[in-house]
């Protein structure tokens, strides 16, 4: 029990710090992540720039690293070895751990400076979900104790019909996705008390650029 009552109060601090940082990503007001756009964050903000994911992780660990009191947040920390995971994060006196496991949907340039798309659909989410899981069963196989939780943020940036960077879209292909909640099957939120409800941040374009209507 005393444990339980120990690890609650680090583990809801980390649920509002990640409500809190969801506000910024929204409009990509984080001074990191605004530079997640290829064009920047004043061009249309419909395509991520190559490899997104370091920047995402970036502005994730600069935002908790500030906002968590007696935290300590690690960038790709070592769980076993196959991979790392993308943020650990311990706090003082407690023995409560989490683990964040970042994935993005949407198009990103495939090399600076040239053309072509990586596209990553909602498949992508589930794909984090069951690596997020399988790291967390990694762990408990080892036979120690510990108060261990597992979190999957999607960076979620799709858009309809989006061909290259300067696709000028409409409003109803530029928010397509916006309200569309990422369906897991398995839900492995739902059936396993380590892994928490999976984030997931709507990054929306810049409305400035939406194709006026005819």
């Amino acid at each position: 029990i005393g444990v339980s009552n120990f690890a609650e109060p680090t583990l809801s601090s980390l649920d509002e710090a990640l409500d809190r940082y969801e506000q910024l990503a929204i409009e990509s007001t984080c001074q990191v992540l605004a530079k997640v756009w290829e064009g920047g964050v004043d061009g249309p903000r419909l395509v991520l720039v190559n490899r997104p994911e370091h920047v995402m992780r970036d502005s994730l660990f600069d935002a908790l690293s500030k906002s968590l009191r007696r935290a300590h947040v690690v960038r790709e920390h070592t769980t076993d070895a196959t991979r790392p995971v993308d943020l650990h994060i311990s706090w003082t006196g407690s023995p409560a751990e989490a683990i964040i496991e970042i994935k993005w949907l949407g198009n990103a340039m495939k090399e600076p400076g040239k053309t072509g798309l990586t596209t990553y659909r909602a498949k992508r989410a589930q794909e984090g979900a069951d690596q997020l899981a399988d790291y967390l069963d990694r762990k408990k196989s080892t036979g120690v104790d510990d108060m261990r939780s597992g979190y999957l943020v999607v960076f979620d940036a799709r858009r309809k019909n989006v061909k290259d960077p300067s696709t000028r879209l409409s409003r109803t292909d530029a928010l397509a996705f916006e309200h569309e909640a990422l369906a897991y099957s398995p839900d492995h939120s739902a059936s396993r008390r380590d892994f928490a409800p999976p984030r997931r941040f709507f990054l929306r374009p810049r409305e400035s650029a939406f194709l006026e209507a005819a």
